[in-house]
């Protein structure tokens, strides 16, 4: 998924009730983690 200024937001159910959701930059050489947060799934899974 797209997210704020050409970062990606990966997303993974990891319980029955939560997403851990992962803001990430692809560069040339390298793949940047912004953040990293748990979410509920109900608000942000797509």
């Amino acid at each position: 998924m797209e997210g704020y200024r050409g970062r990606r937001i990966a997303q993974r159910q990891f319980d029955d009730r939560h997403v851990l959701c992962v803001v990430f930059e692809e560069h040339a050489d390298a793949i940047v983690v912004v953040t990293v947060y748990p979410a509920r799934k109900e608000r942000y899974a797509h």
